[in-house]
């Protein structure tokens, strides 16, 4: 996830997304409602990258 060697997760269906980072003991998990188009969507890869700044 974004290139980190600590980190792990995955894109699911529908533009959800879950990933975690050990080295920043981060967890962040974006489930949608409703399916959307993943390339049409850019909410969670947003939020993560809004969380990762934050926390960095």
């Amino acid at each position: 996830m974004a290139g980190e060697r600590t980190a792990f997760g995955h894109h699911g269906s529908g533009g959800s997304i879950a990933f975690a980072d050990r080295e920043r003991g981060l967890s962040f998990a974006l489930t949608r409602t409703r399916l959307v188009s993943p390339r049409s969507d850019t909410t969670a890869r947003l939020l993560a990258d809004a969380i990762r700044s934050a926390v960095a």
